[in-house]
């Protein structure tokens, strides 16, 4: 294998948007353009889809609050949990949870149903803004089932362990091995509730 809660908001900085697009083109590439890409959170500008998936993925599907304002090829309207609860997830081989808050409630929801056979193959793009809440009260909820795996840090210096540590039991979820992981860390931003550092991420997952 080569190394290769759900919020509106959407983090599509100029900065961002290169490093989110690099981690979905390494995922893409990797999956030969024939990936079939579920995005959570896709947002009603769908710039992921646009800069990263169109022409790199054999299928795709989007879920968002609010209808996309551009075309795309399928994008469900409603709460995230909600739609994922109806879709038959073993028809995606990519996962991309392009959260503003934390990714990790729906990422769960997705690894505890999405089981890997052994060899096949899966990739996690994940956007967590969730360092700012951690910064001041810790572990948010829907980290606790991975943070026995997390050292004891309580500031914004966490969010790599965090994303590390997320992505690791998420494979573990899956039943699966993690063949390769690439992350960025951008600060700044987050508006009214001043900044937020984001962390992207991206894993390469085979079944064992």
């Amino acid at each position: 294998m080569a190394p290769h809660d759900a919020v509106a908001h959407i983090d599509n900085r100029d900065g961002a948007v290169t490093s989110k697009v690099a981690l979905r083109r390494w995922v893409a590439d990797w999956l030969d353009g024939r990936g079939r890409v579920l995005e959570v959170f896709c947002g009603q500008s769908a710039v992921m889809w646009a800069l990263a998936w169109r022409d790199h993925c054999a299928s795709y599907v989007g879920i968002d609050a609010a209808q996309s304002h551009i075309e795309v090829r399928d994008v469900r309207v409603g709460d995230a949990m909600e739609e994922i609860a109806k879709l038959d997830l073993s028809a995606f081989d990519c996962i991309d949870v392009d959260a503003w808050g934390s990714p990790w409630r729906v990422v769960r929801a997705i690894a505890s149903v999405r089981r890997l056979a052994a060899g096949e193959r899966l990739g996690l793009v994940i956007t967590d803004g969730s360092s700012k809440r951690r910064k001041f009260v810790g572990h948010v909820d829907d980290q606790r089932w991975f943070a026995r795996d997390m050292p004891g840090v309580r500031t914004s210096a966490s969010c790599v362990p965090v994303v590390v540590a997320g992505l690791r039991a998420t494979a573990r979820l899956m039943g699966a091995r993690c063949g390769g992981m690439r992350r960025f860390e951008l600060g700044g931003g987050g508006g009214a509730k001043g900044n937020v550092q984001m962390s992207y991420a991206a894993a390469l997952f085979e079944g064992r």
